[in-house]
């Protein structure tokens, strides 16, 4: 399974995201921003998958609409 990456340079910090984060009451956006974040810190598809318990292609596709966003 390969790495995970963000494609686009966004200006969002690991700390920026880590504040939004706990900001969210949605637990779906939550878990958005939460993948953005682990992408950024370096983790592995595999390992976000175990953290949010989630499928990679879903966690794919937070990665894809987060980029389409900005």
């Amino acid at each position: 399974m390969g790495a995970l990456r963000l494609a686009t340079t966004h200006g969002w910090t690991i700390e920026e995201l880590k504040e939004l984060e706990k900001q969210t009451d949605d637990v779906r956006a939550r878990q958005r921003i939460m993948s953005v974040r682990l992408v950024m810190e370096g983790c592995e598809g595999q390992e976000i998958v175990r953290i949010l318990v989630r499928a990679r292609q879903t966690i794919s596709i937070y990665i894809q609409t987060f980029e389409t966003s900005l």
